[in-house]
């Protein structure tokens, strides 16, 4: 049967400052008529949020045909797409994650495919069975999509079919959670899931010498890091090397290169050229015998004071002392 019930609809539109009115006549049926405050502004419709400490702002642009709707608070929380064609789900997920998370919820595949590029999300929960496109072609659509393969996706679905959570593994998913479930069995998975980038990103930010499908999340990802890390290399010496250049050699918008490096590194795109110069840096001191200055304008830097002072901020010890130990 499906509903959430009528004693949850009720209170949430208590919590909406609404009324709800059920009239019920036996061998005839029951009427429930509900009330629930709305303020027109400019042509906007403004409806109460759950928890009452924010506004939600429906448009035709975020709830229409589509069934996007969306809770996006001002404060800095990861980001949550969920894509699944069960409204009630959508709703239940969308109130029981909005205290630790911020969620965009979409009854849609093909809008929710829009509404990914648009926004900078940590993660995607995604159904399986959907009508208009499967879940299996979400996640190659993501995975696909440079502006996308790097978000993670948790995969829901009803059948209990160990070759659908095969599948969905094959395809890019990360995680797999089956229906019916508890709320704090997805949180704890959730939470799994963004630890693990975070440490993915901690290890890419620690390590002078990384592994790249170590870091990444996607063929696609492992691909665009290990180009822009080989970039980097064969410009090491060229102090003019800078990001728009880096742009123009990668083919890739400034916007887009900074977006994906940060969420695959953790750091901006001129951080990224200056970490890649500064491991190699460390390397070369540790394994030949040039002096810090050499080291410095070999990795690009043309002032080898600023090197010791980036380096030191780098791996907490000067040059000079890497250089006595090797």
């Amino acid at each position: 049967e499906k509903g959430i019930g009528l004693a949850y609809t009720a209170g949430l539109i208590h919590q909406m400052s609404g009324k709800m009115h059920v009239e019920s006549v036996p061998g005839k049926g029951t009427s429930i008529l509900v009330d629930i405050p709305v303020v027109l502004i400019e042509n906007k419709t403004v409806l109460k949020n759950i928890d009452h400490q924010t506004e939600e702002i429906i448009t035709a642009e975020n709830v229409g045909e589509s069934g996007v709707r969306s809770f996006i608070r001002k404060e800095r929380k990861p980001l949550i797409l969920v894509i699944d064609d069960n409204v009630d789900l959508l709703r239940m997920l969308e109130e029981s994650l909005e205290p630790d998370y911020n969620t965009v919820t979409a009854t849609s595949p093909l809008q929710a495919l829009t509404i990914a590029t648009q926004h900078d999300f940590s993660l995607v929960i995604c159904d399986i069975m959907m009508p208009e496109m499967n879940g299996f072609e979400v996640i190659e659509s993501f995975q696909s999509n440079i502006l996308l393969s790097h978000i993670p996706i948790l995969i829901l679905t009803a059948a209990a079919d160990k070759n659908i959570e095969y599948t969905g593994y094959k395809k890019g998913a990360v995680s797999y959670l089956s229906k019916p479930f508890k709320i704090e069995e997805l949180k704890i998975k959730i939470e799994s899931i963004l630890s693990f980038r975070r440490e993915l990103i901690y290890r890419f930010q620690s390590d002078k010498d990384f592994h790249y499908n170590e870091i990444t999340c996607s063929a696609k990802d492992e691909q665009f890091l290990q180009k822009a890390v080989s970039l980097v290399h064969e410009n090491l010496d060229n102090v003019n090397f800078d990001v728009e250049m880096f742009c123009k050699n990668m083919n890739i918008s400034r916007t887009l290169l900074h977006t994906k490096l940060k969420n695959i590194t953790g750091i901006s795109t001129t951080e990224f050229i200056r970490k890649i110069r500064l491991n190699k840096a460390y390397i070369y001191l540790k394994k030949s015998s040039m002096s810090v200055s050499e080291v410095a304008y070999l990795c690009g830097f043309n002032d080898p004071n600023y090197f010791s002072k980036c380096f030191k901020r780098a791996f907490d010890v000067f040059p000079s002392k890497v250089k006595q130990v090797s």
